[in-house]
């Protein structure tokens, strides 16, 4: 009698421990409009995020004045007490063409920006050479400008103090031959030189 009283008393409490997950179950994946655990969507309002973002860029002033670029490349304040020169570079003396030049047909940026050296020393053993200017290979590297106004635009956007100088006017007519050794023996200049005084050429006349 006791086993059946205990049977009676254990068999509600199963029932209702096998029921509850699938309730719980159901009560969280239910799609009422009461349901506590889902969340409706709200629509995505960017407007006052638009509107603070166009306020922004209105202040914002496309072109920046002179002097003003300079201050925010992180560059130390020695580089703008310096002087900046502003040149076209000659040919080389192995060079017979007039490639990056500015008498080239052929548009190229042919006007460089360049410093004077500074601090720079040799190796007394070796002869090798080195410097601590941050400037010094400005002119070697790829800054390069196709006129001379660019160059000088981009010095004031800078702050530099700037020199032009301006390039030699290239030749169109052939310089002066001098004589040299050579036209002793030429027959272009001088034509066929007679030899009929010689030992040689008596017997033949």
């Amino acid at each position: 009698m006791a086993l059946l009283r205990f049977s009676r008393t254990l068999l509600p409490s199963l029932q209702l421990s096998s029921t509850l997950p699938e309730a719980l179950r159901s009560f969280a994946t239910d799609s009422g409009s009461g349901s506590p655990t889902k969340k409706q969507a709200q629509p995505d309002d960017y407007s006052l995020v638009m509107k603070k973002a166009g306020e922004v860029s209105a202040k914002v002033q496309r072109n920046p004045p002179e002097k003003e670029v300079g201050l925010v490349t992180g560059a130390p304040l020695e580089v703008f007490k310096r002087q900046a020169y502003i040149y076209a570079p000659a040919k080389t003396a192995s060079q017979s063409g007039r490639a990056k030049t500015i008498h080239n047909s052929s548009p190229s940026p042919s006007w460089k920006i360049d410093f004077d050296v500074q601090e720079k020393w040799q190796n007394p053993l070796m002869g090798w050479t080195s410097t601590g200017d941050l400037l010094e290979n400005v002119s070697r590297s790829h800054l390069a400008f196709y006129t001379k106004e660019e160059a000088i635009n981009f010095c004031q956007k800078h702050g530099w103090n700037y020199f032009v100088a301006e390039p030699n006017q290239g030749r169109l007519t052939r310089q002066k031959r001098f004589t040299g050794y050579g036209d002793n023996f030429s027959i272009k200049r001088a034509g066929i030189p007679d030899l009929s005084h010689l030992p040689s050429n008596a017997s033949s006349k």
